[in-house]
């Protein structure tokens, strides 16, 4: 295959969004730690890499095995990145997994012939049993919870293996990835270096159109307050690590699982601060308090729509006047609340695209984050575009990393011209009042909330 080394010039609000360590990867290495295996983990992500570098890697660590992560966003480039490892490193097996491969099953298998292996799901035991299997030598049908290609090419899926609790997982493999200084969070959504994500639970009982998890991730398990204390004070005692953002989908969702965690981490009397992802109809006054009182400066809630209607439609089971409460405990406790907004919704109207620009402005919310409806696989949405024939079968391969800030999914009779002038309108509608500034400069408190707060004044101004 031609190999090129070319990299796609990033937008202003693209440059804004966070480029976070990848902690799948880093749990899997801990995974295979005690076997006769040496691990490495290239990031490509964070270094903006091209396939000539990525290349250039694959032939110097000269693998056994290469494994690739990727999102519906990213599904195309780690398929090329196979094919790519399979002409440099032929006699290596190609794995891929991640939230892509749970939604669309054998697809990647189906495009890409150097895609050897998939693993849908969570993969810590999957990716263990598979690197034990081939140690030992034996046929890939012995390993369960993966799909493989045989050698007739046909797509053989394993018995699957019983989630455990995540507990039972080791604390993820820090030191295979770069500096944690590297990575960085959005400019509104931290207020020290460094800073780094801990996943406290995975799942969520939700049904949103919009999302995937609801139908593939739908148990929720969580780990032990103890077990997150304690990867927070080794991150905060080994890697100096003194904001924290918790990467579940719903932190807030067991009131008194919370409270435990807080309640911890009051004990340790460690100086850190941190963030996490609620729900508007997951919080109470008292549980704003008790957020506060650890350590918490911010929450972050899907708001995704003003408009009631469109709030019932895509099955997101809150009420405007809740995001109005959750506002109200946050500032009470001292908290402040960003707020994620979404433009473009199949059945969506001009005037609830409106209505959503006008609550975000009038709710009391500190910040907001507006994007375009995106219609990743495995989600009701994908299949509405289908049905009205915007994708065919694979239609997220003509995603990139554009897809964030391009609109895909339009309703009928908007046009992509319109809805970008929505888009900027949004942004800039919330963010240039005089109101909203004043509230921002009175927060400062540190260098660091001047260059974070630049950062967004800069890309709010040249989107």
């Amino acid at each position: 295959m031609s190999v090129k080394k070319v990299r796609i010039e990033k937008s202003a609000i693209e440059k804004l969004h966070a480029v976070t360590a990848p902690l799948g990867l880093a749990y899997l290495a801990a995974m295979v730690k005690d076997l006769d295996v040496k691990v490495q983990i290239f990031d490509a992500n964070l270094f903006q890499a091209s396939l000539e570098e990525i290349g250039e890697e694959i032939k110097k660590a000269k693998p056994d095995l290469v494994g690739i992560g990727v999102t519906s966003a990213s599904g195309k480039a780690g398929g090329q990145i196979a094919d790519l490892s399979k002409e440099l490193a032929p006699n290596a097996l190609t794995l891929v997994g991640g939230p892509h491969i749970i939604a669309t099953g054998t697809e990647m298998m189906e495009i890409f012939a150097g895609v050897d292996i998939l693993i849908p799901g969570d993969a810590e035991e999957s990716f263990r049993e598979l690197v034990e299997t081939l140690l030992a030598k034996k046929p890939l049908a012995k390993s369960r919870g993966i799909i493989f290609r045989d050698k007739k090419g046909k797509f053989v899926k394993t018995e699957p293996i019983p989630l455990k609790h995540l507990d039972d997982l080791p604390m993820p493999e820090w030191d295979l990835l770069p500096p944690l200084d590297k990575y960085n969070f959005q400019p509104a959504t931290y207020r020290r270096h460094p800073h780094s994500f801990v996943v406290a639970s995975r799942g969520c009982p939700y049904r949103c159109v919009f999302c995937h998890i609801s139908r593939f991730r739908h148990q929720v398990r969580v780990r032990s307050p103890e077990k997150i204390v304690e990867e927070i004070k080794i991150l905060y005692e080994k890697y100096g690590i003194r904001e924290f953002r918790f990467g579940d989908e719903i932190f807030t969702l067991n009131h008194k699982w919370c409270t435990e965690i807080c309640d911890r981490i009051i004990k340790a009397g460690l100086d850190i601060s941190w963030t996490c992802d609620t729900r508007p109809d997951r919080m109470s006054a008292e549980l704003a308090k008790k957020l506060a009182e650890a350590g918490c400066w911010a929450i972050s809630i899907g708001v995704e729509s003003g408009s009631q209607k469109i709030l019932d439609r895509i099955k997101k089971d809150i009420t405007l006047q809740q995001v109005v409460d959750t506002v109200k405990y946050a500032h009470d406790a001292g908290m402040i609340v960003r707020a994620f907004f979404m433009l473009g919704f199949p059945f969506e109207t001009r005037n609830d695209i409106e209505q959503t620009i006008d609550f975000a402005k009038r709710s009391g919310i500190d910040f907001s984050q507006f994007s375009y409806v995106i219609p990743f696989p495995g989600t009701e949405i994908y299949d509405i575009c289908q049905e009205k024939g915007i994708y065919g079968k694979y239609g997220w391969m003509e995603y990139d990393a554009s897809v964030y800030t391009t609109p895909t999914c339009l309703p009928d009779g908007i046009t992509k011209e319109e809805m970008q002038v929505y888009f900027k309108r949004a942004y800039r509608e919330f963010y240039f009042r005089p109101k909203l500034w004043i509230k921002v400069l009175l927060s400062i408190r540190s260098m660091t909330d001047i260059e974070r707060y630049w950062k967004g004044f800069w890309g709010l101004i040249h989107a």
